[in-house]
């Protein structure tokens, strides 16, 4: 009942690369005619075998291996810890390094992830930087059971470590503080404010005015860390033409 139609033949649009693509990706037949070079079927070709490379290393790396330690703090559960850097804690106090543990008593920090090294950004029971000086406790809600704060803890500690276990370590940002600070704000039972959002400032104060000395550590460093203030200010004063003798 209708005519065939003769239309003439489209511009070249996104179907004649679909066919280029399927030309370059089917298995052609033998022929001993030599065929006329097109840029285009090498070019598809180039691009299929390198996403097919990428697809490779990708499935290689699906599963990735957690750098393990023998620095677990199993008496120090719901825990948010602290260690000195060298030099840079030395100067400022209270810059360092922040590891979280779960109900536990496992120890958990952001190392940072390395492409195409096939190990996790996050370490367990390692601790970078040497053991823990410092540690700021958490406790559960009032209307929460133990039970409950341990499970609701531990998940979101999981959630954190699955999320920065391929992010890159960026110094000031995107750092060890980002991975704790993530964790506790997916904690739902813990006693604390719920109006309170973590972030890397936070943190430091929380450490700083509400955190305490783990028991029988840092010794050195607890001298220090209460002259470091009286010595800034003598320093001040001293520039300011101030003498305190």
């Amino acid at each position: 009942f209708f005519p065939p139609l003769h239309l003439p033949p489209p511009a070249c649009s996104s179907w004649c690369y679909l066919d280029h693509f399927v030309y370059a990706i089917s298995p052609q037949p033998q022929s001993t005619v030599q065929q006329p070079f097109n840029p285009t079927v090498v070019c598809l070709r180039t691009s299929h075998a390198a996403l097919s490379h990428t697809a490779t290393m990708m499935s290689q790396e699906d599963d990735l291996v957690a750098p393990t330690g023998k620095n677990a703090q199993a008496d120090l559960p719901f825990c948010v810890v602290w260690a000195p850097i060298p030099l840079f804690t030395h100067l400022f106090p209270v810059v360092g390094h922040t590891m979280i543990t779960d109900s536990k008593g496992t120890m958990y920090d952001f190392a940072g992830y390395m492409p195409g090294g096939g190990r996790s950004g996050v370490c367990q029971n390692v601790g970078i930087f040497g053991a823990p000086v410092r540690m700021l406790k958490f406790r559960p809600h009032l209307k929460a059971s133990e039970e409950e704060f341990a499970d609701d803890w531990d998940q979101a500690l999981a959630t954190a470590n699955k999320r920065f276990e391929r992010q890159v370590h960026m110094g000031l940002v995107n750092n060890c503080h980002s991975h704790v600070a993530t964790a506790l704000n997916g904690v739902r039972q813990a006693q604390v404010p719920r109006w309170l959002h973590w972030n890397s400032v936070v943190l430091v104060i929380a450490l700083a005015t509400c955190g305490s000395f783990v028991p029988g550590r840092g010794h050195c460093f607890r001298i220090w860390y209460f002259f470091w203030p009286c010595f800034v200010m003598w320093y001040v004063l001293s520039k300011l033409g101030w003498t305190l003798f």
